[in-house]
Protein backbone atom coordinates (compact mmCIF):
# COMPACT_ATOMS: atom_id res chain seq x y z
CA UNK A 1 0.00 0.00 0.00
CA UNK A 2 2.60 2.07 1.01
CA UNK A 3 4.45 1.48 -2.30
CA UNK A 4 1.57 2.35 -4.51
CA UNK A 5 1.21 5.63 -2.48
CA UNK A 6 4.65 6.40 -3.67
CA UNK A 7 4.16 5.55 -7.25
CA UNK A 8 1.38 7.57 -7.57
CA UNK A 9 3.20 10.79 -5.85
CA UNK A 10 5.72 10.07 -8.23
CA UNK A 11 3.38 10.15 -11.36
CA UNK A 12 1.96 13.18 -9.90
CA UNK A 13 5.40 14.70 -9.64
CA UNK A 14 5.81 13.77 -13.42
CA UNK A 15 2.55 15.68 -14.03
CA UNK A 16 3.83 18.49 -11.95
CA UNK A 17 7.65 18.68 -14.05
CA UNK A 18 5.17 18.88 -17.41
CA UNK A 19 3.65 22.27 -15.81
CA UNK A 20 0.27 20.83 -14.79
CA UNK A 21 -0.97 22.06 -11.38
CA UNK A 22 -1.32 18.96 -8.64
CA UNK A 23 -3.51 19.95 -5.63
CA UNK A 24 -3.58 16.82 -3.15
CA UNK A 25 -4.69 16.61 0.31
CA UNK A 26 -2.31 14.21 2.48
CA UNK A 27 -2.83 13.38 5.53
CA UNK A 28 0.20 12.74 7.68
CA UNK A 29 2.57 11.84 4.87
CA UNK A 30 5.69 10.35 4.41
CA UNK A 31 9.20 11.43 4.53
CA UNK A 32 9.72 10.09 0.81
CA UNK A 33 5.67 11.81 -0.14
CA UNK A 34 6.91 15.11 2.02
CA UNK A 35 9.61 15.07 0.05
CA UNK A 36 8.05 15.47 -3.45
CA UNK A 37 6.03 18.33 -2.24
CA UNK A 38 6.70 21.88 -3.33
CA UNK A 39 4.50 23.75 -1.70
CA UNK A 40 1.98 23.26 1.04
CA UNK A 41 -0.91 24.59 2.57
CA UNK A 42 -1.14 23.97 6.67
CA UNK A 43 -4.80 24.98 7.91
CA UNK A 44 -6.06 24.84 11.49
CA UNK A 45 -10.05 25.22 11.82
CA UNK A 46 -9.92 26.41 8.62
CA UNK A 47 -7.39 28.79 8.95
CA UNK A 48 -4.10 29.13 7.04
CA UNK A 49 -1.57 28.72 9.65
CA UNK A 50 1.46 28.48 6.69
CA UNK A 51 1.27 28.80 3.02
CA UNK A 52 4.47 28.36 1.32
CA UNK A 53 7.62 25.73 0.35
CA UNK A 54 6.94 22.55 1.98
CA UNK A 55 11.09 22.87 2.47
CA UNK A 56 10.72 26.29 4.93
CA UNK A 57 7.33 24.63 6.72
CA UNK A 58 9.38 23.85 9.55
CA UNK A 59 11.59 26.73 9.99
CA UNK A 60 8.64 28.74 9.65
CA UNK A 61 7.19 27.27 12.86
CA UNK A 62 10.95 27.15 14.59
CA UNK A 63 11.29 30.55 14.11
CA UNK A 64 10.84 33.15 16.83
CA UNK A 65 8.14 34.31 18.30
CA UNK A 66 6.75 30.82 17.57
CA UNK A 67 9.80 29.15 19.45
CA UNK A 68 8.77 25.62 18.38
CA UNK A 69 11.32 23.00 18.95
CA UNK A 70 10.23 19.01 17.79
CA UNK A 71 11.83 16.31 19.13
CA UNK A 72 15.31 15.40 18.09
CA UNK A 73 14.21 12.00 17.43
CA UNK A 74 11.31 13.38 14.49
CA UNK A 75 12.91 13.49 11.23
CA UNK A 76 9.64 13.68 8.81
CA UNK A 77 8.59 17.08 8.92
CA UNK A 78 5.29 16.20 8.40
CA UNK A 79 4.96 13.89 11.98
CA UNK A 80 5.83 17.44 13.66
CA UNK A 81 3.91 19.40 11.46
CA UNK A 82 0.41 17.69 11.68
Amino acid sequence: ATTDVVHIAHALRQLVEMQRTVVITVNKPSEAIYALLDTVLLLREGRVMFCGPAAEALAYFTASPLDFAPPASMTNPADVLV
